[in-house]
């Protein structure tokens, strides 16, 4: 049985995994993606808080970092969870719900999508967190107690399901903002393995950037007015991980990166999902124009390495000592799902790593 106090608990499972991204003011759905000096400009040139600081609209929908403020109106979301949602979502008991969000929100991980429409005090309609993972005992908690994608104490054998790689067909030295829509011919393709070798295909090491997202959510209905169904959560997902292509960036730089990796978990129902790989295939086609912009000698890759490990949604209990249980992969409340990690390497490994040639 595994404990965990409150900030060793953070969100998961997700109906959709979902990001989002830094659209400048007045771009639509049609233009999300911007030429990359002008992006790698605004990136390097703005401070950090005036970026977050600002509100970007699509018709009446806002796109924004969660603020404390919005505690109230997200947990009055997840408190009216259907019983499908919650057998899909991560739903932590109170207080730790609430300790959680606000734990996220200070760290500047949660963003919300708002009705403008709507109430003030209760506008949000869609939400998800997605951050860069910087401290070592965080990533191996996802990696190892979330995701099942590395061995622990409690799970030494991780159980991989499948692996392979996304690729899209697309030329990279074509203008970027010309090939947004490659993500319609992302290809998908399963490699063989060996059992006995599962373990092993993927090793973590020093010199990774990776990314987190989850906790992901677009609610059905608000009175007579629906939200599920019109992109406003895949809208989202591409505003989130344009906002963190700066925090990308650095973390690239401070380590000198040879992989940049999207952890993020699955239901089963939503095991063929191609959005994750192609808006994070997308974002990559920004940070690595942007490295190249810094004379960093690139590969040519233009694929993603997949694997999907065997990892469930939890469920938890709340002890006499207050302390927050997870309760056992049989349980009937624990569904099973997927732990999910999407890699692209810079470098071609065939060779010696050239780094910069500066």
């Amino acid at each position: 049985m595994r404990h965990y106090t409150t900030h060793n608990v953070s969100f998961l499972f997700s109906i959709s995994a979902l990001c989002c991204s830094l659209i400048l003011s007045g771009m639509n759905e049609s233009n999300l993606f911007i030429p990359v000096t002008e992006l790698y400009n605004q990136i390097n040139q703005d401070s950090h808080d005036s970026i977050e600081e600002q509100e970007y609209l699509d018709g009446t929908i806002s796109y924004e970092l969660a603020k404390e403020d919005d505690i109230p109106d997200l947990i009055a979301i997840m408190d009216n969870y259907s019983q499908d949602d919650r057998n899909k979502l991560l739903v932590l008991p109170e207080p730790f719900r609430t300790q959680s969000l606000a734990s996220a929100i200070e760290k500047k991980r949660i963003f919300v999508a708002r009705d403008t429409r709507l109430d003030t005090e209760q506008n949000i309609v869609s939400f998800v967190k997605v951050f860069v993972i910087k401290n070592d005992e965080e990533k191996n908690r996802i990696l190892g107690d979330e995701l099942r994608i590395i061995p622990t104490a409690t799970h030494e054998a991780p159980d991989l399901i499948e692996c392979g790689y996304y690729k899209a067909n697309y030329n990279e030295n074509q203008e970027l903002d010309e090939v947004y829509d490659f993500s319609n011919d992302i290809g998908k393709t399963k490699m063989r393995f060996s059992p006995r070798r599962s373990a092993r295909l993927f090793d973590t090491h020093d010199r990774q950037t990776i990314l987190y997202l989850g906790s992901a959510y677009t609610i059905a209905k608000k009175g007579s007015i629906t939200y599920r169904g019109h992109g406003i959560s895949t809208i989202l997902e591409k505003k989130a991980l344009k906002r963190i292509h700066g925090d990308i960036l650095t973390d690239i730089r401070e380590k000198d990166s040879t992989d940049i990796i999207m952890l993020y978990g699955l239901v089963e129902a939503n095991k063929e999902t191609l959005l994750h790989a192609r808006d994070f295939m997308a974002t990559m086609q920004y940070i690595r124009a942007s490295l190249k912009l810094e004379n960093f000698n690139l590969n040519s890759q233009a694929k993603l390495d997949y694997y999907m490990y065997r990892a469930y949604k939890p469920a938890f209990t709340v002890t006499e000592n207050q302390e927050l249980q997870i309760l056992p992969d049989d349980h009937a409340d624990t569904k099973p799902g997927y732990g999910c990690l999407l890699r692209s390497s810079l470098y071609d490994y065939r060779k010696k790593n050239p780094r910069r040639t500066r």
